[in-house]
């Protein structure tokens, strides 16, 4: 509980945390202070709540609803215009927000100006009933609303939505070394995802269910066998306003991750397979946080058998300016309850913050990282809290999770007059032994996890100057200047020194206008990719959630160690970039095609082959939605696949659609040759009684190799093949289908 503490401890309080190391006696390791008691914990966060409230704009958005009551027969109509609260300026149009309706499993995309529309058939309305409407956009706060619909009735709903500190949440399992379905950033952490391997099963999650399969073998004359289909969520949880989006397996436990927007808390559930192939529900688990969403980055990880939970917690104030975030509590769910008592999962001495001037206005978030046994018999959990600015990414290593944080800053005016500086920012080295956090002054910011690559005793990291993440869509413009950040491990200390200016390497645009004068006035979203692939850094540009453009591509090629970028040029943009071996794998879409572009990076980088498949696009946009399967023993060969889907598709399609195939590619040193499509079924599209989760935030396609049998997830199917004579020849297919075998 908090408590109101007299003004003159604040002082204090300051004073103890900027204490400067004396002369005396060796030092102990320059590391992040932390706070000696929660008296001088609370009188900080007030402090800091106080002046967040005096700088305030208005109160956070606004919500109109017009009811048209005067027809009384057809279909009802939800529309109206989602827009971003700006304070007491105007507002403006919020594109790609989604709008759904529970329990009806109605969703829509908003437009570019802000508009949506959902029609509800009458025959699924009867008399009025009680709906839920849930607005939901990355980087903003989510809103949900009761609304009283009826048969005819027309109603439009205009909201605005807050900024959020949106920031992923992030679990790592600290377990034995293990074979992996998922393509991962980091060799020996797995990553949370849609579907995991557990012995002789694939266990899947897909809408708010988890579907457990038999892995026959292809000769078996049953092949593939659905066994049991249960609820993501445990018996008695109400899970409207919930999404179950990441699946992580230890042992024989399952851990399915999700964010309850009714509760405001992620969601931990713990599952256990049987021998048999039974899912049986066994805890659930509250943590506080905000939620964890993102479009390239996931929630969970798995190095061991310690879960490490990243969540940030966002600033807030009442009205008398007093802190009232709740610090990292967990408590465990009850059946027939949702009220157990929270307990704090960290002392004021785990709570954190970087050396320097006191700057209250730049501390948005709490930055907690939450440690987990699971293989204890009573779960409990541990937790370090750095204070900090909202706009940040995380990546993780097995060793320790990074956090840079920054306030970002639109600069399009700027470099519109030729003008930028580079944003501040903080680099937080926070490590998984339980040891105080280590910290160092950088500037502008990392696009995504993919951006950052620990290695031995360095950090690098490829920075944009305006501090622009995945986190601000709609902001990205080629202009923003981009460099390659080498830091050695030991310049992190307290968080008072900056990374030198030497340490800093520029880096040419992403796309020349020398070489492409006709792209740098592209119209359609563009996004940034970036990738570590053995001693060089990649980057480029290609789409983001919309449709390919019709244009070819400019891959950057940096050497790790020192020199100058190679510009590759490609026919198609940078929709992908993945590791083959010693090369690299580009993949993008023009207005027609899916392309594929091996790139070789010894010696001088340059494009060596690519595939076309005519009339087809990427099938998903996110990093799981890949595998590549080295050939054991042939050096520059292997197995890749990828799923897609037909041309000109927009990238948001994985959403709502599955692929309409997985493609699958043989490796050689010198060509791809293609081997086969595993394609769904067009009739076996089901009616699956979606309660919740009923948007795959996440996809639902993805290539699966194990052994030498090669699967493809596709929605509701699993279809398995086999590699014959050069040949992918299907054996056998499941169908996830909820009706026969829920319980």
């Amino acid at each position: 509980m908090q408590k109101t503490i007299p003004k003159l401890l604040i002082a204090a309080v300051l004073t103890a945390m900027m204490v400067t190391m004396g002369e005396a006696q060796p030092s102990p390791p320059r590391t992040l202070r932390a706070f000696p008691s929660d008296d001088f914990l609370f009188a900080y966060l007030n402090h800091v709540a106080r002046a967040h409230k005096a700088a305030a704009p208005p109160p956070c958005g606004s919500v109109l609803m017009l009811v048209d009551s005067t027809r009384t027969e057809g279909d009802a109509i939800v529309n109206g215009t989602l827009r971003q609260h700006l304070g007491a300026e105007p507002s403006s149009a919020l594109s790609n927000g989604t709008v759904s309706l529970g329990p009806l499993n109605g969703q829509v995309f908003t437009g570019a100006d802000g508009r949506y529309e959902i029609r509800v058939p009458a025959e699924s309305l009867g008399s009025e009933r009680t709906v839920s409407v849930q607005f939901r956009r990355l980087g903003f706060e989510a809103r949900r609303y009761a609304l009283p619909l009826a048969r005819g009735r027309r109603v439009q709903l205009d909201v605005s939505l807050c900024a959020a500190a949106m920031q992923l949440n992030s679990m790592v399992v600290i377990p034995s070394p293990a074979a992996t379905i998922t393509n991962v950033q980091e060799a020996g952490v797995d990553e949370g995802d849609i579907v995991k391997q557990m012995g002789e099963h694939l266990i899947i999650l897909r809408r708010g269910r988890l579907y457990s399969v038999r892995l026959r073998t292809p000769s078996s004359a049953r092949g593939l066998q659905l066994v049991d289909v249960a609820d993501a969520f445990g018996p008695g949880i109400d899970p409207e306003g919930a999404w179950y989006d990441e699946l992580l397996a230890w042992g024989d436990k399952l851990v399915v991750v999700g964010y309850a927007y009714s509760r405001h808390r992620t969601e931990i559930g713990i599952f256990q397979l049987r021998p048999s192939g039974r899912l049986t529900h066994i805890d659930t688990y509250h943590l506080t946080g905000d939620d964890y969403y993102s479009t390239r980055n996931y929630a969970s990880r798995l190095v061991g058998q310690r879960l490490v939970f990243y969540a940030p917690i966002s600033l807030r104030y009442d009205e008398k300016g007093q802190f009232s975030s709740s610090l990292p509590e967990l408590r465990r769910w009850r059946a027939g309850s949702d009220t157990g008592v929270f307990e704090r999962t960290l002392p004021a001495t785990r709570v954190f913050r970087p050396a320097g001037p006191d700057a209250p206005l730049s501390i948005d978030a709490l930055h907690s990282v939450t440690t987990c046994d699971l293989a204890a018999a009573r779960f409990t959990c541990q937790s370090t809290v750095v204070l900090g600015a909202a706009h940040r990414v995380f990546y993780a290593t097995r060793t320790a999770a990074y956090l840079w944080m920054s306030a970002y800053r639109d600069s399009r005016p700027e470099m519109a007059a030729g003008q930028q500086t580079s944003v501040p920012a903080i680099l937080v080295r926070i490590p998984f032994d339980n040891g105080a956090p280590t910290a160092i002054g950088v500037q502008g910011s990392p696009i995504d996890q993919f951006s950052l690559l620990e290695r031995r005793d360095r950090l690098y990291a490829v920075v944009r100057a305006d501090g622009a993440t995945e986190y601000v869509e709609g902001t990205y413009d080629s202009r923003a200047p981009l460099s390659l950040l080498r830091l050695p491990l030991r310049g992190l200390t307290d968080g008072s020194d900056m990374a030198p200016v030497a340490a800093y390497q520029s880096l040419p645009a992403p796309l020349s206008a020398t070489v492409f004068p006709a792209d740098t006035a592209a119209a359609g979203p563009r996004a940034l990719r970036v990738r570590f692939v053995g001693d060089h850094v990649l980057y480029g540009e290609g789409r983001s959630w919309g449709t390919p453009p019709a244009r070819p591509g400019l891959l950057q090629v940096v050497p790790l160690s020192s020199g100058a970028a190679t510009a590759v040029r490609i026919p198609h943009g940078v929709d992908r970039i993945e590791a083959l071996g010693d090369d690299a794998l580009i993949v993008g879409s023009d207005s027609s095609d899916l392309q594929l572009s091996a790139v070789r990076l010894g010696g001088t980088p340059r494009l060596a082959y690519g595939f076309r498949l005519p009339n087809a696009s990427e099938g998903e946009m996110r990093s799981h939605g890949f595998f590549y399967r080295p050939t054991a023993g042939a050096s520059g060969v292997g197995l890749l696949g990828i799923p897609v889907r037909p041309q000109g598709a927009p990238g948001y399609s994985h959403l709502f659609e599955s692929s309409s195939a997985v493609l699958f590619l043989r490796k050689t040193r010198d060509r791809f040759t293609q081997v086969g499509l595993l394609r769904p079924i067009p009739a076996s599209a089901v009616d699956d009684a979606c309660r919740t989760s009923c948007v795959d935030w996440y996809g639902n396609s993805r290539p699966i190799f194990i052994g030498q049998r090669v699967m493809a997830l596709l929605g509701h199917e699993l279809v398995d093949g086999r590699e014959v004579g050069g040949v992918l020849r299907e054996t056998s297919r499941a169908l996830l289908t909820p009706r026969q075998h829920s319980r």
